[in-house]
């Protein structure tokens, strides 16, 4: 291969040509294929296209795991304000007493059966109509829209025929979001993210618990202190509202 013979005047011998050239000529480049056109186009390697597309789904999953992400991150967190809404008037019972009187029998119908008997119908009739089949995002949507407008008639309430409405309103929210969010959560996390969804979502509860007593005991703590304050300012802007006159 690529010999070539020289003749010269003295000898007549076989000469090589100089090993650069057998290798630039031995290992030349496939010719590029050609367009219709006639430019050239590079030469794709089937081993290149794989990696691309491998990478492109590679990125299609981290885009997705950070989808999951988020939606576990919100549902855990409306998880906590639930909780929130839902322990709050433990607390703060004592004092709407005050202006509402009600037996204790009452005020435990109120705390506790006005909002979990709502709450397991409507959980029941859920499971019934959604059997077998993935629940809408607008039961998600409804259950919240409904259990934060309980929980603004709960603040505004002047009777306790309208506290008993708007616990049960409370847990007809609750209801619609609370399972729905968990059957959501068990369909998209997958086999292997499912426990880590789950635990993330039910720590909302305790977190929730735990931040509405001890904000209501903070509240009940700043007004013992802030109480005595206030009157006693009262009582001297009247005594000297009454030397004045």
């Amino acid at each position: 291969m690529f010999l070539y013979s020289t003749r010269r005047q003295d000898s007549a011998t076989l000469v090589l040509p100089p090993a650069p050239t057998i290798l630039s000529q031995s290992h030349k480049p496939p010719p590029p294929d050609r367009t219709a056109t006639g430019r050239s186009r590079p030469r794709l390697d089937p081993c290149d296209g794989e990696d691309q597309v491998a990478a492109v789904i590679g990125n299609i999953e981290r885009r997705g795991a950070r989808v999951i992400r988020r939606i576990i991150t919100i549902f855990a967190t409306l998880h906590c304000l639930a909780f929130i809404d839902r322990t709050m008037i433990g607390g703060a019972l004592p004092l709407m007493r005050v202006d509402l009187p009600m037996t204790d029998a009452g005020a435990g119908w109120l705390i506790g059966t006005a909002f979990a008997l709502p709450y397991g119908v409507t959980a029941l009739v859920l499971a019934t109509i959604l059997r077998g089949r993935r629940a809408s995002l607008w039961w998600l949507i409804g259950g919240v829209t409904i259990w934060t407008a309980a929980t603004l008639v709960t603040g505004a309430a002047q009777s306790t025929a309208a506290l008993m409405l708007a616990r049960a309103g409370l847990g007809i929210g609750q209801a619609m979001f609370v399972p729905v969010a968990i059957a959501w959560l068990v369909d998209v996390a997958g086999i292997d993210g499912r426990a880590r969804a789950l635990s993330l979502f039910t720590s909302g509860s305790t977190i929730g618990r735990s931040t509405a007593l001890l904000t209501i005991g903070a509240l009940l703590s700043a007004l013992t202190v802030i109480t005595p304050v206030i009157l006693q300012a009262l009582s001297a802007a009247s005594r000297i509202g009454a030397c004045s006159s």
